[in-house]
């Protein structure tokens, strides 16, 4: 099962994938991005996780790809037409704790490589934690 969650811009898309929406506590957490428009290049600078706590998304996680309590600051990456990149997740927050069971997102903001200053969010289907 392939689960998709798109967001389209004047015609640009990227959208997220993944093939499951329950993981282990503990399991690494894997997405899929992929740039389906046909001639724009998309950059990104970080991929946020969010958490739902009593109906509302909490910042947990500024980015799943720097160590915790690490503001990296790194380039832009950049996603050309047809490409596809992994999103890993190690199920740990800002301070280095791995999280509770429960509800999450991943965001990531993407910007137009001619256009830096038009940013498009693309929002992750909803995935769970839970502890089996």
């Amino acid at each position: 099962m392939i689960l998709l969650a798109k967001n389209v811009l004047a015609g640009d898309q990227v959208i997220f994938k993944s093939s499951q929406l329950d993981y282990s506590k503990g399991e690494e957490v894997k997405l899929l991005v992929k740039n389906i428009s046909e001639e724009k290049t998309f950059g990104f600078f970080v991929t946020s996780v969010d958490h739902l706590v009593e109906g509302v998304w909490k910042r947990i996680r500024f980015d799943a790809s720097c160590p915790c309590q690490a503001r990296c600051k790194k380039g832009m990456a950049y996603l050309k037409p047809g490409i596809m990149r992994d999103i890993v997740w190690n199920q740990k927050d800002d301070q280095c704790a791995l999280v509770s069971s429960g509800k999450y997102r991943m965001i990531i903001p993407f910007y137009k490589k001619e256009n830096k200053s038009e940013q498009i969010k693309i929002i992750s289907p909803t995935f769970q934690i839970k502890n089996k």
